[in-house]
């Protein structure tokens, strides 16, 4: 009974303080339906975003209202440290993206934003199969962080900041 009565508490808690299981998106119904696209419209990241999107409900549709266009996306890989052997032993890998959202006619609804995520790995100089192989597979996570960020922005959005934003991409332009 006691544990009952503990684990009724601690979800009333959690709901109560605003928490959601990662991953859930609470978009308004403005963005209910929307279109995703870039310059590159099957890179990895333009997937992963469709993948969230639509596990989240949103439905893609390329003639909806409202466009989340990925303006820029950015891979670097930086050497971190060097062993004794003079082989570079630690990368840091790095993706950026900077996008907005857009209507029908490419207007700017928001002003743009930039997301970055980054991920360090050891070199193993006696294996270049694995470190492609490794790099790889830290690619791709490095792009579904960057599409959760990029998700987490737009959630953030609410219908009165879309009008507003929009009102001030316009002025500035």
């Amino acid at each position: 009974m006691v544990k009952l009565i503990v684990l009724t508490l601690t979800a009333l808690l959690l709901t109560s303080c605003g928490f959601q299981l990662r991953g859930q998106l609470d978009l308004p119904p403005e963005l209910q339906e929307m279109s995703v696209s870039g310059r590159d419209a099957y890179s990895e990241l333009i997937v992963a975003l469709k993948q969230q999107l639509e596990t989240a409900g949103v439905t893609i549709n390329e003639n909806a209202d409202i466009t989340l266009f990925i303006i820029t996306e950015e891979k670097d890989k930086q050497r971190v440290s060097v062993s004794k052997t003079v082989y570079y032993d630690e990368y840091q890998l790095i993706n950026r993206a900077t996008f907005e959202l857009r209507d029908r006619a490419a207007t700017a609804l928001t002003l743009p934003e930039t997301v970055t995520a980054q991920v360090l790995y050891q070199d193993d100089a006696s294996n270049p199969a694995s470190k492609s192989n490794e790099e790889n597979i830290l690619r791709r996570e490095l792009q579904t962080n960057l599409a959760l960020q990029i998700l987490r922005r737009v959630t953030a959005i609410t219908p009165e900041q879309l009008s507003a934003e929009q009102a001030n991409v316009v002025s500035e332009k």
